[in-house]
């Protein structure tokens, strides 16, 4: 099995393709610093249309402090399924029929998930509140699944085309060993790529800012065991990618899927079974699990989605393992 292993990261080390998507992942943290800190220029400036007047407000005693303590309130105060909008420049608060908050939230739940959405920490000023918040928005946000989807298909595959498979599977003592090893040498390229993405983001935002940059220690606490779980939910979104890619032995169907399942498709099934059998599957599904679980998350988010991860990985790895096993290896 260690063998295996090594033989696995050898492997990856040698594929251009691994090192063409870090190159990607990096520019894309250039582009995201980069985009966000145009709207955070005009928000400074008053200028942005979604935040027209913020920075006018805080000249006039605007204080963020006294905000979040009001928001704190207000949250505590709401039912749990509440969501304040605007219509028409007037804020509507929970305060509607419960169909009404229940088709808001299914539209807000389609409009998060559909497609790559961040929601980035950017005061009224155009600074942000830390890296380390900046970097966890980002993360998730779900954008390594993207390039963790192409990774996972194309090592998992190589093998099959190559007729390379045959002459491990002739070797070695398991099958399970050859399996588990490649998806071991993907969640170490998992972790690879999130500091790939760690580093250039901060260098990038070091940049933006001139050095003026708070790192985030006070969230510090915060950010690790949510970092932890976010891994998780990665881990097992790549179970069921490699799980596809090997049932169907189709790298297309693989790629599909994974995009498919990450840029929110599954929103459609999400309101289908809401309507004809009350059944909420979002509750279960690594996307949506990975926009809910916040820095301020309670522990009921977090253990609903740690547990959520562990399940799914458990899962999609049993029918892997087993039909990998079971089938025809030539």
């Amino acid at each position: 099995m260690l063998n295996l292993i090594r033989m696995n990261n050898y492997r990856v080390r040698h594929m251009t393709c691994m090192y063409v998507l870090a190159i990607i992942i990096c520019l894309f943290s250039v582009f995201s610093v980069t985009t966000i800190g145009m709207s955070a220029d005009e928000m400074a400036e008053g200028t942005y249309e979604d935040y027209e007047g913020m920075a006018e407000a805080m000249e006039a005693g605007w204080n963020e402090a006294e905000m979040e303590a009001e928001m704190e309130a207000m949250t505590e105060e709401n039912s749990e399924h509440q969501i304040g909008i605007t219509i028409d420049g007037e804020d509507v608060a929970g305060e509607n029929s419960e169909a009404y908050d229940a088709g808001y939230q299914a539209g807000q739940e389609i409009a998060m998930n559909f497609g790559i959405y961040s929601n980035q920490p950017i005061r009224a000023d155009g600074t942000i509140t830390s890296y380390l918040a900046y970097l966890y928005e980002d993360v998730s946000s779900g954008i390594l699944l993207i390039f963790m989807t192409i990774a996972a298909v194309l090592f998992f595959n190589r093998e099959q085309n190559s007729g390379f498979i045959k002459n491990i599977a002739s070797k070695s003592t398991s099958r399970l060993s050859i399996y588990f090893s490649k998806f071991i040498s993907m969640i170490l390229y998992l972790l690879f790529t999130f500091l790939v993405m760690a580093i250039a983001e901060y260098v990038t935002l070091l940049a933006y800012y001139d050095g003026d940059l708070v790192f985030g220690r006070d969230v510090m606490g915060d950010f690790l065991p949510r970092l932890g779980i976010l891994l998780i939910l990665h881990i097992a979104f790549i179970s069921g990618v490699v799980m596809v890619t090997t049932i169907t032995k189709s790298s297309t169907m693989g790629i599909t899927v994974g995009m498919l399942a990450n840029t929110g498709f599954s929103a459609f099934i999400v309101l289908a079974l809401r309507a004809w059998l009350d059944f909420d599957l979002s509750d279960y599904l690594i996307n949506y699990n990975l926009t809910r679980v916040n820095l301020d998350s309670g522990s009921d988010v977090l253990n609903h989605a740690l547990l959520v991860g562990i399940i799914t990985i458990i899962v999609y790895n049993v029918i892997g393992c087993t039909w990998f096993a079971k089938r025809d290896i030539a």
